[in-house]
């Protein structure tokens, strides 16, 4: 069994990467809606509730994965998200410590901070508009690329202190493919 997290700020292309993951490796997928669900909002409206209903929803993934421990997981964000937007780290180093005892690995996922602006902020996508409505909650275009690009960091430093293995991978090229036969490769998984 492996569990690979798959994380990254917004726009990074963390979908893009699993759909091409989905072409060379066999694996359950817990897409990012079964695993951030509406965090954002919610922290937005009181952090440590979210925080708990974080929690739970990553506990019971993980019980789900203990479980049934004879095939392959990924996991579209996972608990460095919520304190990439500002939770404490501290109130899910348990979950940290149940990834860590499956040999859960963290494929992360970068973009140049100069990129932020037109693949997190105004996607392509997305009609090149704020599609997250970042401005209106932090008053300016300015303030949204800060939290983004603090965000990243964020997310950075977590991975890189939580102990898991990890792979760091730039996406600036966009190509999606290669990247995942890298990630692929490095996690163990067939390419």
């Amino acid at each position: 069994m492996a569990v690979l997290i798959v994380e990254g700020v917004t726009g990074s292309g963390k979908s893009s990467t699993v759909r091409a993951l989905q072409s060379c490796a066999s694996f359950r997928l817990y897409d990012e809606y079964r695993t951030f669900d509406d965090f954002l909002t919610q922290f937005w409206d009181d952090p440590r509730e979210a925080a708990r209903r974080a929690i739970r929803r990553f506990e019971a993934i993980l019980t789900e994965i203990e479980q049934h421990p004879g095939q392959d997981y990924l996991l579209e964000r996972f608990h460095f998200s919520p304190i990439a937007v500002g939770s404490d780290p501290a109130w899910y180093q348990t979950i940290n410590e149940r990834c860590a005892a499956l040999g859960c690995k963290t494929a992360l996922l970068t973009i140049p901070e100069d990129d932020v602006h037109c693949r997190s902020l105004k996607r392509k996508e997305y009609g090149a508009r704020d599609w997250q409505s970042l401005i209106a909650r932090y008053g300016s275009e300015k303030a949204s690329l800060s939290v983004l690009h603090a965000a990243q960091r964020r997310r950075i430093e977590a991975v890189e202190r939580s102990g898991l293995p990890f792979i760091k991978v730039d996406t600036s090229a966009m190509t999606w493919d290669d990247y995942a036969v890298e990630i692929a490769r490095w996690s163990g998984w067939s390419a």
